[in-house]
């Protein structure tokens, strides 16, 4: 497993639609999923915002909590990509609690599997009965300024996916019962994982670690992250598993008060 190679940067994805054609969609806990998603009148559900945008489009979404599990059935397209994000500076809280879902690893209570360019910034996962923000056969992601905590699973869990920025999160008691990882990072490529604070992880016997990256991944930059206070796991884990994984660089990382290795590598499998 070639391994702490220096790569050329890649371009965060972080494109804004410039199209003429272009809507933005507004959500709010006072608003009604029977409404336009108009600023004066916004959906009630973020899921009601995702069923209508398209690519190029932004959904503005206001302060509040919101117990909901978002499936986003929309791709974006190249230089179009579809944007999710809190309104101004509002605080955007999308709450599990309540949300009948199921438990599991391989979901998430935002999820953005099967679809691509799509960007979601500024917004606050709480309470995941499974991964926080998930993503499965996708590409073209951008998961930016993000909060999640106390997830089941990951916190963020990138799977089979390619050109994932994951980038400014912040991530908290993950993997609280369930297995995988903070940041998880599994048979995917061209992938960025910068400016992260992972910390603080969740008392599950079975996963935990900071940010790995695993299982055939390749091509992926893990930079300028902070991980520190984590329990029973290491703060940064480059696992083979079973597959080749190659081309991983981890540069000007900090690692601190974790209770076993800072940075560790790995063939659990063979790989």
């Amino acid at each position: 497993m070639n391994i702490f190679i220096r790569l050329a940067c890649f371009p965060v994805l972080a494109l804004m639609a410039s199209t003429s054609q272009a809507a933005s969609y507004f959500v709010s806990p006072s608003g009604s999923d029977a409404n336009p998603g108009t600023s004066a009148l916004p959906f009630r559900t973020i899921q009601a915002a995702a069923n209508h945008a398209l690519a190029g489009d932004t959904v503005f979404i206001k302060a509040g909590t919101y117990a909901e599990n978002v499936i986003f059935p929309h791709s974006g397209s190249a230089g179009a990509p579809i944007t999710f994000r809190n309104f101004e500076q509002d605080d955007v809280v999308i709450d599990g609690v309540s949300v009948g879902a199921g438990q599991g690893e391989w979901l998430g209570l935002l999820d953005v599997s099967d679809i691509s360019w799509i960007r979601l910034s500024g917004l606050r996962v709480e309470h995941s009965p499974k991964a926080g923000i998930y993503a499965w056969n996708s590409h073209h992601l951008t998961i930016e300024h993000c909060r999640t905590h106390d997830t089941y699973s990951s916190g963020i869990g990138i799977w089979a996916s390619s050109h994932v920025t994951v980038h400014g999160n912040d991530v908290s008691l993950a993997c609280h019962n369930g297995g995988e990882e903070s940041i998880t990072i599994a048979g995917s490529g061209y992938c960025i994982v910068s400016n992260n604070h992972v910390h603080h992880n969740g008392s599950g016997a079975l996963g935990g670690e900071g940010i790995d990256i695993k299982d055939g991944s390749h091509h992926v930059e893990v930079v300028g992250n902070h991980v520190d206070h984590l329990n029973h796991r290491p703060g940064i884990y480059l696992d083979a598993w079973g597959r080749y994984t190659h081309d991983i660089s981890v540069q000007n990382n900090l690692v601190d008060h974790c209770s076993e290795a800072g940075i560790s590598t790995a063939s659990e499998m063979g790989g």
